[in-house]
């Protein structure tokens, strides 16, 4: 019998050799990832707390909105919900409409529900209408739901330029909402409201009323919309009066909801109720004036 030869002897042990050390490296290598599995397992994990609120209107029919005639009132409630997984909110809606500034306007100044009234002028020195706001926001007091609420409780805001509070003027809103402070105002040849959340009651009517998580704002801001009874004019360069329509120019409405936290929004960690304050903290443009 042979003996081994040692040429190959010394190669076997140096392959066997090679081997445990493979294995050994894939075994150490399970056991690490093991390890790494473990500590991730008893990690504590924290999300930070996020603002997402969903602006809707159930009621719009852009269909509607289609070759519509003066004195025309359309369904449009404006509503903010507050999204699940949220922390709570404080809310603000941003309400932006052309306006006419024509000094020969006419315009009926009729309630559309009552279908009565007078002609008003523009050029009327007396009772003068500056940036007359196209569109006219009508509160009903139902509810979000569409049930029905409290009687609704008018705010009368004056268009920007004009003292007069006749009705024209009124933009009508839901309880639950105020106007902020300084609006409205005109932007980009536009008159801009901004609304906040508030409470209903007369004692919180003047504080923001947070929206909780998976909740929506118990009323929208108003219900329908009017275009006003504007005349139908023709152009007259001579005089500087354009038509109305005026072609090209932009009827829509625009819509924005704001949401900020409600919770630790000062560097002591406490809140504000304020809506005048709170809304400076959204828009560096405004200026809150305590």
């Amino acid at each position: 019998m042979s003996k081994p030869n040692k040429k190959n002897k010394a190669k076997r042990s140096r392959t066997l050799t090679a081997a445990f050390v493979l294995l050994f490296v894939v075994v150490g290598l399970v056991i690490t990832l093991a390890l790494f599995t473990s500590l991730d397992e008893v990690t504590n994990r924290f999300e930070a707390g996020k603002v997402d609120i969903v602006l809707t209107e159930s009621e719009w029919n852009p269909n509607n909105a289609k070759n519509i005639v003066p004195n025309t009132t359309l369904p449009k409630n404006p509503t903010v919900t507050n999204k699940d997984k949220t922390v709570n909110t404080y809310v603000f809606l941003k309400v932006s409409v052309p306006y006419d500034n024509d000094k020969s306007l006419v315009i009926e100044k009729a309630n559309p529900d009552e279908n009565a009234g007078s002609v008003l002028l523009s050029n009327n020195s007396k009772n003068p209408l500056l940036n007359v706001p196209i569109y006219k926001f009508v509160a009903t007091g139902k509810k979000a739901d569409g049930s029905d609420g409290t009687a609704p409780d008018p705010q009368s805001v004056a268009v920007t330029g004009s003292s007069d509070q006749d009705s024209l003027y009124e933009q009508a809103v839901n309880p639950g909402w105020k106007i902020v402070s300084g609006y409205p105002k005109t932007e980009n040849g536009r008159i801009v409201y901004v609304y906040a959340h508030v409470g209903e009651t007369v004692e919180s009517a003047n504080h923001l009323q947070p929206l909780l998580p998976g909740t929506t704002a118990q009323y929208p801001l108003f219900n329908k919309i009017t275009l006003l009874n504007f005349r139908e004019r023709t152009a007259d360069t001579t005089n500087n009066i354009t038509a109305f329509p005026t072609p090209g120019k932009d009827y829509n409405i625009y819509i924005e909801a704001f949401g900020i936290q409600a919770n630790y929004l000062k560097a002591n960690n406490s809140t504000s109720t304020n809506p005048q304050e709170v809304w400076a903290m959204i828009d560096s443009s405004y200026t809150y004036t305590p």
